[in-house]
């Protein structure tokens, strides 16, 4: 399978064109240890920050928590927009009360 994100039998994300021509040596189902998994979502994640498709939250003194693109996160119960996005903007009021500058950045471009 081209690398990218298996979201179902009949659904694979793209592979980012970083990597172009390369395949997983294992399917994703194999990877049953959280360290391993984490691993992976980590490296998948730091390939959608080289092109600039990435959620990162945070401040300039604390720095960020980045998070791969808004699509890879599932849709809300609505169908029609990632949660994520959702629980971002829902929770930004509670978060600017302890920190003060709290950012969200969304593909390098900033949204609070």
């Amino acid at each position: 399978m081209p690398i990218g994100l298996e979201c179902s039998p009949e659904k694979t994300l793209p592979a980012p064109p970083l990597l172009p021509d390369r395949k997983l040596a294992t399917s994703l189902e194999d990877i049953r240890d959280h360290e391993k998994f984490a691993a992976f979502v980590c490296t998948l994640t730091a390939l959608y920050v080289a092109r600039l498709e990435y959620v990162a939250v945070g401040d300039l003194q604390g720095g960020a928590i980045v998070l791969p693109p808004l699509n890879l996160g599932g849709l809300s119960a609505s169908g029609r927009s990632p949660w994520v996005w959702f629980a971002l903007y829902e929770n930004l009021a509670k978060v600017q009360q302890s920190f003060p500058d709290p950012n969200i950045r969304i593909n390098g471009e900033s949204h609070g």
